[in-house]
């Protein structure tokens, strides 16, 4: 089970790196994305949920847990389908990336599981 693994680590560097910058620097972050500039809270809040997620990602692929792996997948869809939610109902286009980066995230832990699935 490597590569669902492998999969689940990179995206829990993924997941911890943007969350560094959110919590730290979200004007840096916001303005990398063209995003408007905020000075409320909610980025800040947004930032400590994907902290949580970021560790138990971490945490799992650390571990090797497959199981962790198999649910990071409909977690990741359900993110995909949000992102472009709120873009359609007025968010910035920005959200997109986020939802395509989500999406491909997604779709190599998935290839991975079934993969690993078939031998």
């Amino acid at each position: 089970m490597n590569e669902p693994i492998t999969s689940l680590r990179v995206w829990s560097f993924y997941v911890l790196g943007l969350v560094a910058g959110v919590l730290l620097i979200p004007h840096l972050v916001l303005g990398l994305f063209g995003i408007a500039d905020t000075s409320e809270v909610w980025i800040r809040v947004a930032g400590l949920v994907a902290l949580a997620l970021g560790i138990v990602y971490f945490d799992g692929a650390r571990r090797g847990d497959v199981g962790v792996a198999r649910a990071s997948v409909p977690a990741r869809l359900t993110a995909v389908v949000a992102f472009i939610a709120l873009w359609a109902t007025g968010g910035p286009w920005q959200l997109l990336i986020f939802g395509a980066v989500d999406l491909a995230g997604l779709l190599w832990t998935w290839t991975a599981l079934r993969s690993e699935r078939a031998r």
